[in-house]
């Protein structure tokens, strides 16, 4: 499998980290674990995209790197947001959110 950064770069990371400085860290770890029996066991290539793409943009984005999609007046993750400047519309977008058009910034 190939690693997205080498262990020489994230060694001091992994010496240093500590579980206690990750807010709800094992229910984080859970939500990932989750995902990986999923993708392990072949639930994942059963379904569609449509399927799992909500549940994973919300774990993922918003549960484990704490991006906020529930506040019903701000909110950094969106998904399906048309962007400002081609309009096309990725699956999920980080940026600043909020009910007055005016003042809403996407990234």
């Amino acid at each position: 499998m190939n690693q997205l950064f080498s262990s020489e770069l994230l060694q001091d990371y992994y010496f240093n980290f500590k579980n206690s400085s990750v807010p709800n860290f094992n229910i984080k770890k859970l939500i990932i674990e989750n995902w990986i029996n999923e993708l392990k066991s072949g639930k994942l290539d059963s379904l569609k995209e449509e399927e799992v793409k909500s549940r994973f943009i919300n774990n993922l984005f918003g549960d484990v790197l704490d991006f906020n999609y529930g506040n019903s007046n701000y909110w950094s993750l969106r998904e399906e947001a048309k962007t400002k400047s081609d309009g096309t519309k990725p699956d999920a977008a980080l940026g600043y959110f909020t009910q007055d058009k005016k003042k809403m910034m996407s990234g």
